[in-house]
């Protein structure tokens, strides 16, 4: 597998693709300027329970009133990422921006709901044994968790965290696969990313740390420039700003809030050509040509 052209492929889409990154980024920046907007009462709401003193359990129902709101992000996220896919996959197909709501979106969600299903059932049985552990291991019966205890509840942490990364990496190709072949895709992603863990894993590494100096340059530019840069490691300072940023919100619309939601929406829009062209390309390059290539990888 070309790990260059895995990193490098969000890059060339945007560069012979301007048009349709644009289009991406136009949908992203309405999405977040949308969610923004219908945040604002509850935002107020929040603010106001915050500043009477009022209970938690009132500023916790403000919390939930806006996590109402993803599904309308998810959903956007799922069309664009599909449309990276397709960029990469089904470069010909490039009407609307290759953006559609049809039976591949259907297919990636119910397979993203499946993978959500099983890493929720993993992470309850993990949880289930670290508690067994905690309560029965080294330290029981005196109040507090001993150092086993607390050794055994660390590795089991790590062990899922590892175990989350491996089947993650494993099973990264299911979702363009998916769209390559029109039909739910989980085997043949196991398969034919065998031998490749590391190579894969090494460029969607790249991948996030590029994103992720592109989404903190973004940051310190639209949060005040470069004089942010001296609480980046201060919690009380960071406590601050994240106030300041929430009493801004909430006291109504500002140009300051209006770059964030722009530069919010320009660099998801990054983030979805980097990672989901990334997997198309690695997709694209391990897909064998025929079923009968494919026949040889399951023996």
């Amino acid at each position: 597998m070309d790990m260059g052209a895995v990193i490098g492929a969000g890059f060339r889409v945007i560069r012979e693709r301007p048009g349709a990154f644009a289009v991406w980024a136009a949908v992203y920046i309405v999405v977040t300027v949308a969610m923004g907007l219908l945040f604002m009462p509850d935002l107020q709401g929040l603010m106001t329970a915050q500043e009477t003193g009022a209970a938690p359990e009132a500023v916790f129902a403000r919390l939930g009133g806006m996590a109402l709101f993803y599904p309308l992000l998810m959903l956007a996220l799922l069309i664009l990422n599909n449309a990276a896919f397709r960029a990469i996959l089904r470069p010909a197909d490039s009407r609307a921006a290759y953006l559609r709501l049809g039976m591949d979106e259907l297919r990636v969600f119910a397979l993203g709901l499946l993978f959500v299903i099983v890493f929720a059932v993993l992470g309850m049985i993990i949880a289930m044994v670290a508690g067994v552990g905690m309560a029965f291991g080294p330290g029981r019966g005196s109040g507090t968790p001993g150092p086993g205890s607390i050794a055994l509840f660390g590795l089991l942490g790590l062990g899922f965290f590892a175990l989350w990364i491996f089947l993650s990496v494993r099973f990264a190709l299911a979702m363009p696969l998916t769209v390559l072949r029109r039909k739910i895709v989980i085997g043949d992603a196991w398969r034919l990313s065998r031998g490749h863990f590391w190579a894969m894993l090494g460029a969607f590494i790249v991948v996030f740390l590029i994103y992720m100096i592109a989404a903190v340059m973004v940051s310190l530019i639209t949060g005040g420039g470069m004089g942010a840069m001296g609480g980046l490691f201060d919690p009380d300072r960071l406590r601050q700003l994240g106030e300041q940023q929430l009493a801004r919100q909430a006291n109504g619309i500002t140009v300051f809030m209006i770059l964030g939601w722009i530069a919010s929406g320009i660099t998801g829009t990054f983030w979805v050509a980097l990672s989901a062209c990334g997997l198309a390309s690695a997709a694209l390059q391990l897909a064998p040509d025929s079923e009968e290539a494919l026949e040889e990888i399951w023996r």
